[in-house]
């Protein structure tokens, strides 16, 4: 259903000469972020019994969850993997939580609602997070909320610039990232927790000329993340 979804976006979209990655991103473009996540686990990926929880923020039609679930599901069917995504848009979280109907992943949840005000899994932490936030939106229609807020999912410094909204999820990711290992799934010292975000030249190169200032950020969770650049001309604004 997610694959159709896209298509008759690109298709709409090419007709009105609008960016497709508004709304998805390309399936060549998951794989490969699924790939750079989880290749370097394969080892632990593929034992027996092994329960993986992944988390893509800004969902959209679902696809880096679904491509994440095939990918562990190909190297190890006996694989526990439960999904969980969120979303603003309502008709990419519509189609995101019927894919997931359809599939019968009881285990596995779709919010909808927004990620930076509105966390829909609050007390969740997840071994796995991906996602391509909407890059070169600001987040002034929740700044007034999350000023309201002492610390922004633990995070007690300076807040990025308010046309700066991606580093907002930056800092939502590192802090959902699980803290501890499961004995019962990952031997203690074979898994390093990893967060892959997509950025864009364009706006990495918008962010660092303006006056963002998180330095000092850190993940409360040991965890390693991974920034998938892409051209300031690719079509991946969004999720």
């Amino acid at each position: 259903m997610g694959l159709v979804f896209e298509d008759l976006i690109r298709r709409f979209n090419e007709a009105a000469n609008e960016t497709a990655g508004d709304h998805f991103t390309p399936r060549e473009v998951i794989r490969l972020m699924v790939n750079l996540l989880l290749e370097p686990d394969t080892q632990v990926l593929t034992q027996e019994g092994i329960i993986v929880t992944i988390c893509d923020p800004a969902c959209g039609t679902g696809g880096m969850l679904a491509e994440s679930q095939n990918w562990i599901r190909a190297h190890n069917e006996h694989a526990t993997v439960k999904v969980f995504g969120q979303d603003y848009n309502p008709r990419s979280y519509a189609v995101a939580a019927s894919d997931l109907l359809i599939k019968g992943r009881r285990d596995s949840r779709i919010e909808y609602g927004n990620t930076l005000t509105d966390d829909r899994f609050p007390d969740m932490h997840f071994d796995y997070l991906l996602a391509n936030p909407p890059f070169g939106v600001d987040w002034k229609g929740e700044k007034r909320e999350i000023d309201r807020w002492p610390r922004f999912r633990g995070y007690g410094g300076k807040l990025p610039r308010v046309n700066d909204g991606a580093l907002l999820f930056l800092i939502h990711m590192g802090e959902k990232v699980a803290a501890t290992n499961r004995a019962r799934a990952w031997p203690s010292s074979s898994m390093v927790r990893r967060f892959l975000l997509v950025a864009r030249a364009a706006a990495k190169a918008k962010s660092a000329a303006g006056s963002s200032n998180t330095t000092g950020w850190k993940p409360s969770s040991p965890c390693r993340s991974r920034c998938f650049t892409t051209p300031a001309s690719a079509p991946l604004s969004g999720c």
